[in-house]
């Protein structure tokens, strides 16, 4: 199917399609014009068989727009219910917003796209600003997600808890957390894995961080690899700095105190 001229503003639906608007199989050059193809099956490709796609802005809307594509994907296009499943193409700003959106997605991303329920399931890309809001986005996540948040693979896989600007930064980050992550938090492999307490800005910083940990943390605490690793007292501010620092603690420590690897550690 190809457009039906240059200046065309649809395009024609291969005969014997099951969808109504533009499904193609074995094609090996496609081309779909602006505000074309919109409407349920939008585009739905056997990317292993179109070797050439080429979308326009503002076309292929529609539940299961754009499954399986392998390209990038213009402003305002490829919106509807399971909208980009398993692209890997980049994703242009507006686009790709629905439920089960961009799932399995491994292209960035750009502002206010990937929104809807289950939206960025198992997505691996930078999130930007305004993107993945809604039950369960950012791979399975609950709640909002900050500006530039939850980078990395897997970095918000089933968190549970909001996620302020520039946080989760780095593989399995926020990995099945379940609590509210401030600014600057829980940067670092699987900084704040399984955490279940609420943290506060800057804290949490490093590998396994704050892994495991159920105490609330204060602002600047937590700081080093493992430094509060199977933490379950509350941290004050600018506390357990350093490797270590306060793994399996079990007691409330105060502002300043454990400093240094090993400080607090048993």
């Amino acid at each position: 199917a190809s457009c039906v001229s240059a200046n065309a503003t649809c395009c024609e639906t291969p005969e014997g399609a099951e969808n109504p608007a533009c499904s193609w199989g074995g094609d090996s050059n496609i081309t779909v014009c602006p505000h074309s193809c919109n409407g349920d099956g939008a585009c739905y490709f056997a990317s292993a068989l179109a070797t050439t796609i080429d979308i326009a802005s503002y076309s292929c809307n529609g539940e299961n727009a754009c499954h399986s594509i392998d390209m990038g994907v213009p402003e305002s296009s490829c919106n509807g219910a399971a909208a980009c499943h398993f692209n890997t193409g980049e994703v242009g700003e507006g686009s790709c917003n629905g439920e089960y959106a961009c799932y399995h997605n491994t292209g960035s991303l750009s502002n206010n796209t990937c929104s809807g329920d289950v939206a960025c399931m198992a997505n691996v890309a930078t999130i930007g600003e305004g993107s993945c809001y809604g039950d369960g986005s950012c791979a399975m996540k609950q709640s909002n997600v900050g500006v530039n948040s939850c980078i990395g693979s897997s970095s918000c896989y089933f968190n549970h808890g909001a996620v302020d600007d520039f946080a989760c930064s780095g593989k399995n980050a926020c990995l099945f957390q379940h609590g509210d992550i401030g600014k600057y938090s829980c940067s670092g492999e699987e900084a704040c894995y399984w955490n279940a307490g609420d943290i506060s800005e800057d804290s949490c910083s490093g590998e396994l961080a704050c892994a495991h940990n159920s105490g609330d943390i204060s602002n600047k605490a937590c700081v080093g690899d493992a430094a509060c690793f199977f933490n379950s007292g509350r941290i004050a501010e600018e506390a357990c700095v350093g490797k270590l620092a306060c793994y399996l603690n079990d007691v409330a420590i105060i502002a300043g105190e454990c400093v240094g690897d090993y400080a607090c550690s048993p």
